[in-house]
């Protein structure tokens, strides 16, 4: 295992989709600190199941997404130093 969320997302990636584990446990942090970036997932897979984001759409928004978790922990361990 990677020895941060950064590298984790940067090595493993995040899997997304109705049966992947909450991000909270993928990344190893607390449920309150991935509580938002669990919704936007769960919609991003409940759009995509009912039709209405395209595969293509889907990825780019998981994407998007990962690129977020990314700029919070990167901006987060700078301003700490």
């Amino acid at each position: 295992m990677p020895a941060n969320v950064e590298d984790y997302v940067k090595h493993c990636g995040i899997e997304f989709g109705a049966l992947a584990k909450p991000l909270y446990i993928q990344l190893g942090i607390g449920e309150d600190l991935a509580f938002h970036w669990q919704l936007d997932a769960d919609a991003i897979s409940r759009l995509k199941i009912r039709g209405l984001l395209t595969d293509r759409e889907a990825r780019k928004a998981e994407q998007r997404l990962v690129d977020a978790v990314e700029r919070r922990f990167v901006i987060g361990r700078r301003s700490n130093a």
